[in-house]
């Protein structure tokens, strides 16, 4: 694992595969705490420190003998595919506890995204002084351009991991299974890293260690999923809110808000304040016209079009898709 192209792949695979997890966490934290600017200034903060926690640790262990650093780069990299696969579990065990400890909302969505996403960050932060330190002793001859080529690796690999994320892997995958591809490409490079530096001896035993992420993972992909959807720009539920039996009604809620709500039995009935809003303006302003058209763009619970359809009202109702 001495040749230069191959320590720049596995450099912008590992940064790819980091930045993946970033956006990720995003997403993860939303049924939670929401998608805002407090959000996703936690998430990159937290990420950031974890990258600057393990360069440091990476970069005294790159000081060591290249086999023996590049086995801890293994070590580190199976203990990312474990701490990535183990966020699913970290996070919904310990949402409820910190949102209700602490008060602040700035606080607790600080918090707990240090304690989901910080080690994941952190065990990917280590590989890169690692690396560009072996590309730099096994090619004296072209030390500047070997390193040149690790520090573009990692910015490469940054960049597509992050575009991969948002158009692809959330997606077609979903939050989770994304993660646990992330973790099924931290062991293999861990694998690939301690079979370099120590043969079968050092894979035999990172075999053994690996069975615990892929269990982890296996293990979050049979939870029950937070969403109902999860689509290009929310994760949505529907939750049954009925309390009469009778009047069965379902709630729509995107992220951790509540956007809508519809009974199932009256499609009159208006169960939200800007629903009731939304219908009354637009009914006011019917009764000065002949002919009346709506145009709605996306539909939410469609609450105003399935009332103005039960209650006969002469408008033509369109929608369009955002």
């Amino acid at each position: 694992m001495h040749r230069l192209g191959l320590l720049v792949a596995v450099q912008a695979t590992v940064a790819a595969a980091s930045l993946v997890v970033e956006i990720v966490a995003g997403r993860m934290l939303a049924p939670y705490v929401g998608m805002s600017l407090y959000t996703w200034t936690s998430v990159i903060a937290v990420v950031l420190a974890g990258f600057s926690a393990g360069h440091w640790v990476g970069g005294r262990l790159a000081e060591w003998t290249p086999d023996k650093a590049l086995k801890a780069n293994g070590w580190a990299m199976l203990a990312a595919a474990l701490t990535t696969a183990g966020a699913v579990f970290v996070l919904r065990a310990l949402s409820g506890p910190v949102i209700t400890l602490i008060p602040n909302p700035v606080g607790a969505i600080v918090m707990l995204t240090a304690l989901v996403f910080f080690l994941p960050s952190f065990f990917a932060g280590i590989p890169a002084p690692i690396l560009s330190m072996i590309a730099v002793h096994h090619h004296p001859d072209r030390r500047g351009r070997a390193l040149g080529a690790m520090f573009a690796a990692g910015a490469w690999g940054a960049i597509l991991g992050t575009l991969a994320a948002g158009f692809v892997f959330i997606s077609w995958f979903g939050s989770t299974w994304t993660l646990v591809i992330v973790a099924a490409v931290y062991l293999a490079l861990g694998l690939q890293s301690l079979i370099a530096a120590g043969g079968i001896k050092a894979a035999r035993a990172g075999g053994l260690a690996a069975v615990i992420p892929l269990a982890l993972g296996g293990a979050a992909l049979t939870l029950p999923d937070p969403c109902s959807t999860e689509s290009n720009y929310f994760c949505i539920r529907v939750i049954e809110t009925t309390v009469d039996p009778t009047a069965p009604s379902r709630l729509m809620v995107l992220d951790h808000l509540a956007h809508g709500g519809a009974d199932r039995n009256d499609a009159r009935a208006m169960l939200t304040p800007h629903a009731m809003m939304l219908d009354g303006l637009a009914r006011l302003r019917m009764e000065d016209a002949d002919n009346w058209s709506a145009f709605f763009i996306g539909g939410g619970s469609y609450s105003v079009p399935r009332a103005w359809h039960a209650l006969a009202i002469p408008a033509h109702s369109d929608s369009g898709r955002n």
